[in-house]
């Protein structure tokens, strides 16, 4: 989680914001491998650009295809990996 930068400028790239989220799923798309992620508690800061954490979650959800705001994956024979935001 925590996808954007830090500090709340109130400008695009801010975390919690559209930019913020096309910006992370650039990069870790660059890796080329397949990864997970949860939300971070500053990625619902959208705050100039949402009007509800409902919406800002949906928009994560979005850019980074993802149906639900958790997953379940198995990883080994006796290795379950949980994500929840």
């Amino acid at each position: 989680g925590d996808l954007g930068r830090k500090d709340i400028r109130h400008l695009p790239g801010d975390a919690g914001t559209t930019k913020s989220f096309t910006n992370a799923k650039d990069f870790l798309d660059g890796f080329g491998i397949p990864y997970e992620l949860v939300s971070g508690n500053h990625d619902l800061e959208g705050l100039d650009e949402f009007q509800t954490d409902e919406e800002n979650l949906q928009v994560w959800m979005s850019c980074f295809d993802k149906p639900t705001p958790h997953f379940c994956r198995q990883i080994g024979e006796k290795t379950l990996l949980l994500g929840l935001s």
